[in-house]
């Protein structure tokens, strides 16, 4: 093999790691932040989240002892729990006792 071929394929060699090395480390997914609302249901506001909620949010409401937040509007189903990833954009609901 002469010198010119063989310093061709080194460099196509080199050019090919180096294109795989930048792809390895590349994420198909595409990352999504989901908005959560909440809707106090006539307790004091909570601001909107954007992304994971750390930590339970706790309005308060005149009369009332916060019962959490659901998802929907009757309180009825299971009380979410924190920290909370949504994934999808959601509203909950406050339960009041």
């Amino acid at each position: 093999m002469s010198k010119k071929k063989l310093m061709l394929l080194v460099a196509v060699i080199m050019c090919v790691s180096i294109l795989v090395a930048a792809f390895v480390g590349c994420d198909d997914k595409v990352s999504t932040v989901y908005k959560v609302t909440f809707d106090s249901n006539g307790g004091s506001e909570v601001a909107a989240v954007e992304g994971v909620v750390a930590t339970e949010p706790v309005p308060s409401k005149e009369g009332y002892v916060f019962g959490g937040w659901y998802t929907d509007k009757e309180c009825s189903g299971s009380r979410i729990t924190f920290p909370y990833t949504p994934v999808a954009d959601v509203t909950m609901y406050a339960k009041w006792n």
